[in-house]
């Protein structure tokens, strides 16, 4: 039942952020990734820029970690030849047993604010 549960929230959050940004790419498919988490590019945003705005808001984290010595891509992401732009802009969202709808919900209009506030800014 829990599975069910996280898959259909992960489908909401899919489903919200497609709708408001067309342009956001989904990696891997619905029916061979885990039940509570979710990895979508958002093309021309940077993720650490991106994380930066969300805060502590939300269980997110970057497909692409920057150093001193440059941007190292996750390894799974090389693996599923996922072109470094989308990758640079990759995030990944992770839901839990106390993740409720309205939070579903919540982080989709969060999610999209932080997109279109870190283009407005630059920091892509």
């Amino acid at each position: 039942e829990e599975v069910e549960r996280l898959q259909g929230l992960r489908e909401r959050l899919w489903a919200g952020l497609a709708e408001a940004l067309p342009e956001t790419h989904r990696h891997g498919e619905s029916e061979t990734s885990l039940p509570n988490t979710l990895s979508v590019a958002f093309p021309g945003v940077l993720a650490a820029p991106l994380l930066e705005a969300l805060g502590d808001e939300l269980a997110a984290s970057a497909g692409a970690a920057c150093h001193a010595e440059g941007v190292s891509v996750s390894t799974v992401l090389e693996a599923m030849d996922v072109p470094q732009e989308l990758a640079l802009g990759t995030v990944r969202l992770s839901l839990g047993r106390p993740t409720a709808t309205g939070e579903v919900d919540e982080a989709v209009r969060r999610l999209v604010e932080a997109v279109r506030a870190t283009r407005a800014a630059g920091t892509t």
